[in-house]
């Protein structure tokens, strides 16, 4: 994967090692549900389809709404 690629780096969060979050090894599951979502990503984007994204951000100290 080309790492100057925006889809490659909106998905580089999920690959093992990246951060707090990320699964600290391989994980067969993860990385299939990870190559689809780089699949139809690349479907999306190359066929100028409308992407929604959503960012889910969080404060330290402060609660999650209920």
């Amino acid at each position: 994967m080309d790492s100057q690629d925006p889809l490659v780096a909106a998905l580089s969060a999920a690959m093992p090692g990246s951060g707090n979050l990320a699964r600290p090894a391989e994980d067969e599951d993860a990385s299939s549900v990870v190559a689809e979502t780089f699949r139809l990503a690349r479907q999306f984007s190359t066929n100028n389809w409308p992407i929604l994204a959503l960012l889910d951000t969080h404060e330290p100290g402060k609660a999650e709404p209920l």
